[in-house]
């Protein structure tokens, strides 16, 4: 008796179209959102921004002396409050932003002292910076202290 036993190998139709039913819906629900960086911008500006607040305490408190962040509608950038000579940024140049905002800004003026303190900014209540910038970046400023944190 000669037997012989076929093995098939692949994937039946049934397979194959729930598989692609399941991309389908997939691409669907997330090609939008690939598509749209306008969120994904937003947030990196404002982690730019909040990294050059934070740089310009640090400087303030390292260097003694008062440290500015100067916010227009469409950027930022640091200099020195007294002089008003620009910050070098670590990596060379002046400290000014690159990339233009996605948002429109408040414009507005930081000044970070020796302590590391707000000596000067606009809209303060309660010891705090709220709505900094830009309402949907949840930035708060503590005068006190000069910490910054985002929500």
């Amino acid at each position: 008796m000669n037997r012989t036993i076929t093995s098939q190998n692949g994937f039946t139709l049934v397979e194959l179209v729930v598989v692609i039913v399941i991309l389908g819906i997939l691409s669907v629900t997330m090609a939008p959102r690939f598509f749209d960086l306008g969120d994904y911008q937003r947030l990196a500006f404002r982690d730019e921004l909040v990294s050059a607040l934070r740089y310009a305490h640090k400087r303030a408190v390292a260097g003694s002396q008062n440290v500015r962040v100067v916010i227009q509608a469409d950027g930022f950038s640091l200099d020195y409050g007294d002089a008003a000579s620009p910050v070098v940024h670590p990596s060379g140049g002046n400290f000014v932003n690159q990339n233009a905002s996605p948002v429109a800004l408040k414009p507005q003026t930081v000044t970070f002292n020796a302590l590391g303190q707000i000596v000067e900014a606009l809209d303060e209540k309660d010891g705090k910076l709220e709505k900094f910038a830009y309402d949907g970046f949840g930035i708060t400023l503590w005068g006190e202290t000069g910490c910054i944190a985002t929500q």
